[in-house]
């Protein structure tokens, strides 16, 4: 890109910190770039190593050192300034101080409970500030902008409407603002652009470490600001492995959320780096806690880097889409899929881990069973056959049979004729003689549609796992009270039953593949597809989940809310086969008078099948080309994925890598160092 000259070009030039001086980096010996680098430019650099360390690291399974929080607080005590970020000294302060501005949490189950959420938010912000620190000296140095004139973490602006302008070349007043992650803040965006139409910048080119997202894009179009993409690939090299259950780990308290499991999807003893999980802990439970959380990474004196905060995705859509599993190191990696929630500052998502939980522990529930346990069934006629008592105290089989009732209750609330898609199939039914109105009983389930994947060796990506709804006809003897079938020809009952399948299934099949009521069917059908295969691999290739497949062990994966298969069968017979569910007046038959039908609703969901359609290889190219960079970025970052979908994952732990031994470099500014200068900074860290 071509940098203009300022207007104010006759004005003292920018006086402040030099780049390299920021940076600890050498003079230029040949000619000082004076302009920035054009995207193609930027772009044939290709993709750049951004090792970092996080200063927070050292704590990221630290757990409380005692379940009574006053002993928290007497030992630790609240002054976390000075400490050092990553000891235990300073995190403990840290959290005392924390409680102290959050009175809402009074009891010792309420206060231990958030630690886990909380610890995670304090790697997050220091790893989150480290990466975009280390960002910026890659841009700084890449770039070639260490000569006199390129300024560095310059305020500008009036008072009280001041932003802190990464970079600026001294003369031209072209200013870069860096961000690690694929985003951007409104109200800083807005402060460049003031800056621009004042004079005081003479242009904004945003310089970006991930994709921007559709949102940025059009807000920097719209602002008049330039974008640059510097694909810069993130390492921790202090990075310390999440190992399950927490305080399992270490025998110290357990909170509420610990558990002693394998998860989410890494049985390996080495742990695992997960940001998914790390994410999910952020969450929250329900709207109150996901704002506290929203805030949290501000109150820890998070920078404004441009990553997306843990409500930024919309949770409840959360599925599996990529695993990979190396039979020979017990390596892992994982992927899942989400939508993006709009809505982010106003009602950020929530429920994250009881989401994550719920494909992690079905996963490793269609492991351990086998096939011919997973299914459900609701009949009125056999209420000790609602599904396979290995398969009965698990969560994917609470979900299954909650999916297969509400399926039943769809196809019941369609067949009203008060609705669009229930006038047509009354209209379309052939009637008695008498006028009168008859079907047959019938029998509707869930079933396994082939999964478009794609299969590359030791990788899955799950590109599509739809389901289909089955229906058939299927006489009972449970009818409720006073209630009996009724009776027509077999040419009316076979037209009849034809018109549901016609007008009825179809819907209710696009409501289970799209609708939000089943996300948790979906979710952990996806799961089925993925453990479907690593059970097919291991039967030639025996790899890290050898243990666990088909040991018929589920006890560490429990549904554990008390939950029992018999509660869905009674709920069914009380609210649904013995209830009337709406009243059908046809004056056209029985000599007008008003006819009340009672709609029988039984079936199923079986899932003893996985079947997988392998997507060609030139098919999956075309259509999903930054797939498969995007999974395994997707292992350090919220990645997006398209306009409306981010990928968030984990994997097995790397190893630690020993730093070089390399110059003392100016100290990265934390909460509780302020920065060397004398511009103020713009984002609270106390």
């Amino acid at each position: 890109m071509t940098v203009p000259q300022a207007e104010s070009a006759s004005a003292a030039p920018l006086t402040g910190k030099l780049c390299r001086d920021l940076f600890n980096l050498p003079k230029p010996t040949g000619p000082p770039r004076t302009t920035m680098p054009d995207p193609a430019e930027i772009a044939a650099l290709g993709e750049l190593a951004l090792d970092y360390v996080n200063p927070a690291e050292p704590v990221r399974n630290a757990a409380l050192p005692s379940d009574d929080p006053a002993k928290v607080r007497t030992e630790f005590g609240t002054k976390y300034r000075g400490k050092s970020v990553g000891t235990e000294k300073h995190l403990f302060a840290r959290w005392n101080a924390w409680l102290d501005k959050h009175p809402e949490l009074k009891t010792k189950a309420e206060i231990n409970g958030a630690f886990d959420g909380w610890r995670n938010s304090y790697v997050t912000v220091h790893d989150n500030n480290a990466r975009g620190h280390a960002l910026h000296k890659l841009v700084v140095e890449k770039l070639g902008l260490t000569g006199d004139d390129w300024l560095c973490e310059k305020t500008l602006g009036p008072k009280g409407n001041q932003v802190r302008v990464d970079i600026v070349h001294r003369r031209t007043l072209h200013g870069f603002e860096v961000k690690a992650g694929s985003g951007h803040t409104p109200d800083q965006l807005a402060k460049y652009k003031a800056l621009v139409d004042n004079k005081t910048l003479s242009r904004t080119t945003y310089v970006h470490g991930q994709e921007p997202d559709k949102a940025t894009r059009e807000a920097l179009k719209n602002a008049g600001a330039d974008s640059a993409r510097i694909k810069a690939k993130p390492r921790v090299t202090n990075i310390q492995p999440t190992l399950p259950g927490g305080g399992c780990a270490t025998g110290k308290v357990q909170t509420l959320a610990a558990r002693c499991a394998p998860g989410p999807m890494d049985p390996s003893s080495k742990g695992q780096n997960s940001k998914v999980q790390d994410l999910a802990k952020q969450t929250g439970r329900n709207p109150a806690e996901a704002r506290r959380y929203q805030n949290l990474q501000r109150e820890l004196g998070a920078r404004d880097w441009g990553f997306r905060r843990p409500g930024g995705i919309d949770w409840s859509t959360l599925e599996l889409s990529y695993l990979e599993v190396d039979p020979g190191t017990g390596d892992v990696g994982y992927s899942f899929q989400a939508d993006d929630n709009p809505d982010e500052a106003a009602n950020p998502s929530f429920g994250g881990e009881e989401t994550l939980d719920l494909s992690s522990d079905a996963f490793y529930t269609w492991l351990a069973l086998p096939d011919q346990v997973f299914w459900v069934n609701l009949n009125p006629d056999h209420p000790d056959q609602v599904t396979d008592p290995l398969f009965a105290d698990t969560k994917a089989a609470r979900v299954l049979l909650e999916a297969d009732l509400e399926m039943k209750r769809d196809f019941t609330r369609l067949t009203n004729p008060e609705t669009e898609v229930g006038a047509a199939y009354w209209d379309s039914l052939r009637t008695n003689p008498d006028g009168s109105v008859c079907w047959p009983s019938t029998r509707q389930w869930i079933y396994a549609a082939p999964a478009k994947v794609r299969q590359e060796g030791d990788r899955l990506y799950i590109l599509d796992a739809p389901m289909s709804v089955g229906k058939e006809r299927m006489e009972f003897t449970n009818y409720p009270d006073g209630q009996e079938p009724c009776t027509a020809s077999d040419e009316i009952m076979d037209h009849n039953f034809r018109m549901a399948q016609e007008h009825l299934a179809p819907v209710v099949e696009r409501l289970i593949n799209t609708d939000p009521k089943y996300a948790d069917l979906r979710s952990v059908y996806r799961a089925r597809v993925a453990a479907a295969w690593v059970k097919q691999r291991n039967e030639a290739n025996p790899g890290p989940y050898d243990a666990i497949i088909d040991s018929g062990d589920v006890s560490l994966w429990p549904e554990g809310t008390g939950w029992k298969t018999k509660d869905v069968w009674d709920d069914m017979m009380e609210n649904d086969w013995t209830r009337v569910q709406f009243e059908v007046t046809r004056e056209e038959i029985v000599d007008g008078e008003p006819y009340t039908w009672t709609y029988p609703i039984y079936g199923g969901v079986e899932l003893d099948k996985s079947p997988r359609k392998q997507t060609p290889t030139e098919e999956f190219r075309r259509d999903h080309p930054e797939l498969p960079r995007a999974v395994q970025a997707s292992r350090v970052d919220i990645v997006g994925y398209g306009d409306e979908d981010a990928l968030v994952g984990g994997g097995t732990a790397q190893e630690p890598i020993e730093p070089e031994p390399t110059p003392t470099p100016t100290p990265t500014p934390t909460p509780d160092d302020p920065p060397a200068r004398k511009d103020p900074p713009l984002v609270a860290t106390g």
